[in-house]
């Protein structure tokens, strides 16, 4: 997400735009502000993700360190993305 161009964030919001899509899922990744500025102006849904909350099962599993910083990484997601009209989930 974050090394694609601007314009090719657009250009794939416009074409879901073009066969009837309404929402983009975001893949189990936050997605960079710029697409979900572009979904704001398309009057597109944002399903927000964040990586995987089923713990780092080939690392070690979960620990209390890996639970804390799981939840940090929300909370910041929520923070930084809370204004953007085009987040429904």
């Amino acid at each position: 997400g974050s090394a694609i161009p601007d314009r090719v964030n657009l250009f794939r919001a416009q074409m879901l735009r073009s066969v009837g899509a309404n929402a983009w899922r975001m893949a189990h990744n936050p997605p960079v502000p710029v697409r979900l500025d572009i979904m704001d102006r398309l009057g597109m849904l944002a399903m927000d993700e964040n990586r995987d909350y089923g713990g780092h099962k080939g690392q070690g599993g979960v620990t209390p360190e890996s639970v804390t910083q799981e939840l940090q990484d929300m909370a910041d997601m929520v923070q930084r993305d809370r204004s953007h009209a085009s987040v429904v989930l």
